[in-house]
């Protein structure tokens, strides 16, 4: 009778290990978040990507293009409402030309454009090399959000600006 409890118990016992060793450990919790993107070494294969397709704005549909490089490197183009805009960025110099706030030639950006221009130039999840890159990861905790089990983690990025990301406990994307 007593073997009958033994198993499940210790079974209940691996079980919470497993759990508890992801929990609180953020290097743990992003191998996990590389993995669900296809993996470290498929994303190291990349050299570049290029995105098209429509997009919505002030309940217009246009044309949108993306480019950005492995480097940090990246090109938009898109439209705000009927207003074409560009911004580019090759990892140290950045520039747009934007109608909608009265740039119709091109023009650098300022610092806190540059932070948003760096979060873009991302190829995949800051997370991917992300020591190398002078960013930190702390475990923050865990929250649910319309019944969804989150990890909650903060990017401190090498320029000292924070970002709070919540990744989903099954699937572990954002």
């Amino acid at each position: 009778m007593k073997h009958r409890f033994i198993i499940p118990a210790l079974l209940l016992v691996f079980i919470w290990g497993i759990l508890s060793s992801l929990a609180g450990n953020p290097d743990a919790i992003i191998q996990k978040h590389i993995e669900a993107h296809g993996g470290q070494a498929r994303w190291d294969a990349i050299r570049s990507i290029s995105m098209k397709g429509k997009f919505s704005t002030f309940s217009v549909r246009n044309d949108f293009e993306t480019i950005i490089s492995k480097d940090g490197g990246f090109y938009h183009r898109f439209f705000i409402g009927h207003q074409e805009v560009f911004e580019g960025d090759d990892g140290k110099l950045a520039w747009t030309i934007d109608p909608w706030q009265g740039f119709t030639f091109p023009r650098r950006i300022n610092a806190a454009e540059k932070n948003a221009f760096d979060q873009k130039a991302v190829l995949a999840s800051p997370f991917f090399d992300y020591k190398a890159k002078g960013h930190r990861v702390e475990y923050v905790g865990e929250d649910n959000l319309d019944g969804v089990d989150l990890y909650v983690l903060r990017l401190v990025r090498s320029n000292g600006l924070q970002e709070h990301w919540y990744l989903d406990q099954e699937t572990y994307l954002a």
